[in-house]
């Protein structure tokens, strides 16, 4: 098996209004959709980077000079691949390009590497926990910025199910911003996780003043609360002298970075980055050194990600998420996962590799007639009169036609009532049952005038 395309697609979204945090902000959502491909048709791709100021650059890198030293490599080396990438990062490019570059492909191959065995990077890297607590940032300035919107914002996050937030602060003094993680503990009540994120807004000092002056508020970590100029020594500092858990890693690019934070100090839990730092390979090198010295493990946005290698570890913490008003991305791409999956019949999405006999002929027969899917829902509309599924327990998909009487009659109620629904919105010339039961249920649930 070899590797023969490797190719990446840039996403960029204008958000709604910008999104301020103490030494930074956002307007736009960005990211690469990586895609690698062998030559016996398996392929990994992943949706990552969040890069929004130089991303044409990583593109340029990934396709470039990623690509041909990854054409014809054996893509279960992964090991090997690495290095063939991460000697550019001695070169003319700027390192930081470099190493988002060969963070978003590392991570495509770990994930054609999964499916290559058949199993989850989760399961791969240990799989040392079944779930991991999701948590979203909030508190962003650039909205209705008072002490009540962030407190209805954090409630709100809540509400939504979220195990915790990660709140900005690092905007102004200590007392403030205190003022503001005491506003959103009240709202958001004493079980969920609270993290304060400075963004290396503060000195030293003024860090340290705000760890004393939240100190009742069961702050979980305060992240990277001192100025870069200050940054390993200065957290160290805040650990002692504000006797509060310090949070970071995402301005790593390597795991010799993690090395030495955690060889001065300066953390307890290291927030690594997988999209900035190294991928999944250079990730799970600074996950096993924090395991060595009993630190904690976090992971710097990108959730889809880091529910995977963060499950992995047994000191692994939280998925962090964004509203969806500051991510518009992520839930498009994600696939929901119901409260209780069925064991054999997981949750794949688009990326599923199974092929169901019916849908193959249908969708074959359109692809065969028409000159792409634009030509074809021009003309067309497909409706499926029952789009749930029933699984027994050995994992066999049982038709509604085989359900109890009365499940099936209250069943076939409300479709009927979906059905008639939509011919009424959509008035179509003619409606069309694809194969005996659609059109059974068709006849029955549709005025005697339509024409089929």
């Amino acid at each position: 098996m070899q590797i023969d395309d490797v190719s990446v697609t840039p996403i960029r979204v204008p958000l709604e209004r910008a999104f301020h945090a103490a030494t930074f902000t956002i307007d736009v959502r960005c990211s690469l959709v990586v895609r690698i491909g062998t030559d016996d048709g398996a392929f990994g791709e992943v949706f990552i980077g969040d890069i929004r100021d130089h991303q044409a650059e990583v593109v340029a890198i990934i396709r470039d000079k990623i690509a041909p030293r990854l054409l014809g490599q054996d893509p279960t080396r992964l090991t090997r691949c690495y290095d063939a990438m991460i000697g550019l990062s001695g070169g003319n490019h700027h390192r930081v390009r470099v190493m988002e570059a060969i963070s978003a492909v590392d991570v495509a191959l770990w994930d054609l590497f999964g499916k290559i065995c058949g199993t989850s990077v989760h399961r791969l890297l240990g799989g040392a926990q079944d779930r991991v607590r999701a948590i979203v940032s909030c508190g962003y300035l650039g909205g209705a910025d008072d002490l009540g919107a962030l407190a209805d914002e954090a409630a709100q996050r809540r509400d939504e199910g979220y195990g915790g937030v990660k709140i900005k602060v690092g905007f102004s003094a200590p007392r403030v911003d205190a003022d503001r993680a005491a506003a959103v503990r009240q709202a958001i009540g004493s079980d969920l996780i609270m993290i304060c994120d400075a963004n290396q807004g503060w000195d030293r000092y003024d860090a340290t003043a705000f760890a004393r002056a939240t100190a009742g508020l069961d702050v979980d970590w305060i992240e990277e609360p001192t100025h870069w100029r200050d940054y390993a020594a200065g957290m160290a500092h805040v650990r002692q002298a504000g006797a509060v858990q310090v949070g970071a890693g995402q301005s790593e690019m390597s795991s010799s970075g993690c090395r030495d934070l955690i060889a001065a100090g300066a953390v307890d839990v290291l927030n690594f980055d997988s999209s900035l730092g190294g991928g999944v390979s250079e990730w799970n090198r600074a996950a096993t050194l924090a395991e060595a010295h009993d630190i904690r493990i976090a992971h710097h946005e990108e959730p889809l990600v880091s529910m995977h290698l963060l499950g992995a570890k047994a000191r692994g913490l939280y998925a962090e998420y964004f509203s969806q008003e500051r991510d518009p991305l992520t839930p498009r791409i994600a696939v929901d996962q119901p409260p209780v999956l069925h064991p054999k019949r997981p949750i794949q999405g688009f990326d599923c590799p199974r092929s169901e006999v019916s849908g193959r002929r249908f969708w074959g027969w359109a692809a065969d007639r028409f000159d792409g899917p634009d030509a074809f829902f021009d003309r067309l509309f497909v409706w499926n009169y029952c789009p749930l599924v029933f699984m027994e327990e050995g994992g066999k998909n049982r038709t509604p036609d085989k359900l109890l009487a009365d499940e099936r009659d209250a069943l076939y109620r409300i479709c009927d009532a979906s059905l008639a629904a939509v011919v009424d919105a959509l008035q179509p010339e003619q409606i069309i049952g694809i194969g005996k039961f659609a059109q059974g249920r068709a006849g029955l649930a549709l005025p005697d005038d339509v024409v089929f």
